[in-house]
């Protein structure tokens, strides 16, 4: 059996993705708000394919065409190829299947400290053999340098299981870690809780100034059937801008879930 080149198999993904296209006025595909798949099991790619038109189970990947998303790219662009993966899967339900996806320009440059991509997830539900797409929702850009955040999978109670989103940044003599979590509300999946969980600026502070600070935040959750409180220890130093000295932090917040996020 002959194996395809790589140039090759670029060639027959966007190919797969224009066929659906056939007919349309348009070149753009449009995710769909609702489609159905009876198959009492589905794989990772039967719902790519609905979702994008086209899926490589090799590669894992599926190409599209979809107005403009990314802004690096081309703002003037009608629009443009993407590439869409799933970053991870929730499938401790048996009848249910969420995906978490990452969705990047497939071809020019998308390697820069802002270059961040759309992060979006699906969720399925089965209904005796028939899967139903029971929400997409489009979180918005996360992560940098082309690359998604870290993604974890999270039991926060018996009934709720969240996607962990973890980034950090370096730059200019600053560094910070951040954490989102993702989990569903009566509207569909989309970021319940966000946290800065560090911070330092030792390499933009003057120590004679006494401006440098770091802190970090400890986060631990609650006892609860649904959505649990969540509880913030941050410690450490903190500071407002380099021309204030920094003061020390010891701060304990409790978060509550009010039905769409955290506050």
């Amino acid at each position: 059996m002959r194996y395809l080149r790589p140039i090759q198999t670029w060639i027959v993904l966007l190919a797969a993705a224009l066929l659906p296209l056939c007919g349309q006025q348009s070149n753009v595909w449009k995710v769909p708000a609702a489609f159905a798949i009876d198959k009492p099991t589905i794989t990772e790619g039967d719902v790519m394919v609905r979702l994008f038109g086209n899926y490589s189970a090799a590669q894992r990947i599926s190409i599209w065409i979809s107005d403009p998303m990314f802004e690096e790219q081309s703002s003037d662009a009608a629009a443009e190829t993407v590439a869409s993966r799933v970053i991870l899967s929730d499938t401790s339900r048996p009848n249910q299947l969420v995906l978490l996806l990452s969705t990047t320009p497939s071809e020019g440059f998308f390697d820069c400290r802002p270059c961040a991509p759309i992060i979006s997830v699906a969720d399925l539900k089965r209904n005796n053999s028939v899967w139903q797409l029971a929400s997409y929702a489009q979180l918005g850009p996360m992560g940098s340098y082309g690359q998604p955040p870290d993604a974890t999978l999270k039991r926060l109670s018996q009934e709720i299981n969240v996607f962990v989103l973890a980034t950090g940044d370096v730059h200019m003599g600053f560094s910070s870690a951040n954490v989102r979590f993702v989990g569903p509300t009566s509207a569909g999946y989309s970021v319940v809780f966000e946290m800065n969980t560090s911070f330092s600026n030792e390499g933009a502070c003057e120590p004679e100034r006494n401006n440098c600070a770091e802190n970090v935040t400890e986060i631990s959750v609650t006892q609860a059937p649904y959505y649990p409180d969540i509880v913030t220890v941050t410690r450490g130093t903190d500071i407002e801008d380099l021309s204030a000295p920094s003061q020390p932090v010891d701060r304990t917040t409790t978060w509550r879930f009010d039905g769409r996020e955290y506050r």
